[in-house]
């Protein structure tokens, strides 16, 4: 049975010249031989100088007009994956999660180089069987075949953690999927402009949207799980465990790809769509199991009890993350109970040491509390390691605290707000 054309598959070595006449590859050696072939020098078998030449594109479009049909078809096809991403997630609005996934889909064009690097190092052992001929092996083609699975994962993967822990931008389970789709797509995008350009076909171009690109999101959507899992403390496990479940992450998403691309090398095409149509599956099922981990569905500040009602129904009992006992404690501050604010926010130190807005935080809940010296000296500490971006943050959260619930006259707390507020107004001046 003739498979589809060779730029349906998920891959895009350069090394691989395949036939698109009746969807069946063209020989490695074969098409290396006609690389030096004149064009029209045997009918009917396409040289390979001249298997992407303009003429064959400008047959209906012209070489300019092709391209742009085929730039501006893929750009289409992207802007509609990236709204389907940014939709997924329910709290977009809050998160601001449209500029995030720019933001990682823009910077995950910084796996090129990487990618390259890495074909370069898996093509070293194929050096002596180039230089020899014997390029028609099967040890050679399935050496080549499976190596462009983990080669491409592990990139995207690199590139995707890179990215997140230097924006600090997977704020709630949910990201690190959304997030790792949005490097992948990336990559998808820039490897279906590359097939289009060859082949000067817009109907290449859509084909490869739908069925390569959900591939790609489908695989990124395993090393993304994980990583949100391991991050938010949903899979528990040790810390250098944690290194090799996301191996082992990387691994399955790596073997799924390689998969992917033999079935089509050999025509089994159905089946490689049946592959693609199961990871899609798994890929909806791990965003709705993380959709049900939220952490912004609510403002802990301006709705308190919602913020409670919300964490302590998504997250099971005795769940330890930073995040939510962060959220709990500013939800408790604005309900005025600070002992349970303080209660939450220390465990969210223990979790987190060393986090200056947590400390600043603490600081102003002992203040509340009555434990004004202590509350002040931590306070002061905390205040002056934070930039002055988290500062202004602090004293918007704090006064909003204040301003959300008036003690009655004679109340204790109203000195303790007094300290409180006398420490904002003569601390250093808003940037």
């Amino acid at each position: 049975m003739a498979g589809p054309p060779y730029s349906l598959r998920a891959e895009s070595t350069p090394y691989r010249e395949k036939s698109q006449l009746g969807g069946e590859n063209a020989g490695r050696k074969r098409g290396r031989a006609a690389a030096g072939r004149q064009p029209g020098a045997r009918a009917g078998e396409p040289a390979a100088g001249r298997l992407y030449s303009e003429d064959v594109r400008s047959r209906h479009y012209g070489a300019g007009a092709a391209d742009v049909a085929v730039a501006f078809v893929n750009l289409l096809g992207t802007a509609a994956w990236f709204s389907l991403l940014v939709a997924l997630d329910p709290n977009r609005r809050v998160k601001k999660t449209a500029r995030v996934l720019l933001e990682c889909y823009l910077l995950g064009m910084s796996f090129l180089p990487l990618l390259g690097l890495l074909h370069w190092v898996v093509s070293l052992p194929l050096l002596p069987a180039y230089r020899a001929g014997a390029t028609d092996s099967i040890l050679f083609w399935l050496y080549e075949e499976l190596s462009t699975g983990p080669v491409e994962e592990l990139a995207k993967f690199l590139v995707f953690y890179v990215i997140t822990r230097s924006l600090r931008s997977i704020k709630e389970p949910l990201d690190g999927v959304l997030q790792a789709a949005a490097v992948a797509l990336a990559f998808a995008s820039v490897e279906n402009l590359l097939y289009g350009s060859r082949f000067g076909s817009v109907a290449l171009v859509l084909r490869r949207s739908v069925i390569t690109t959900t591939g790609h999101l489908s695989y990124a959507a395993i090393w993304g799980m994980f990583t949100a899992c391991l991050r938010f403390g949903i899979l528990k496990v040790e810390a250098r465990a944690g290194w090799k479940v996301l191996a082992w992450a990387v691994l399955g998403a790596a073997v799924l790809h390689s998969s992917f691309n033999l079935l089509l090398t050999v025509g089994l095409w159905p089946f490689a769509l049946a592959l693609d149509a199961v990871c899609l599956l798994t890929a909806i099922l791990f965003q709705r199991f993380l959709a049900r981990q939220p952490l912004y569905g609510a403002e802990p500040v301006a709705q308190p009890e919602k913020t409670l009602q919300l964490l302590h129904h998504s997250w099971r009992e005795g769940s330890d993350t930073p995040a939510v006992h962060f959220r709990l404690g500013l939800a408790y501050l604005s309900l005025g109970d600070t002992g349970s604010a303080l209660r939450h926010l220390a465990r969210c130190r223990f979790l987190r040491p060393g986090h200056a807005q947590v400390d600043a935080l603490i600081g102003c809940a002992r203040i509340l509390a009555g434990r004004v010296d202590q509350g002040e000296e931590l306070l002061a500490q905390a205040y002056a390691r934070l930039d002055p971006r988290a500062r202004w943050y602090l004293q918007r959260t704090v006064g909003r605290l204040l301003d959300r619930r008036q003690p009655g006259p004679g109340d204790p707390e109203r000195a303790h707000r007094f300290h409180l507020r006398h420490f904002f107004l003569h601390a250093r001046p808003r940037t």
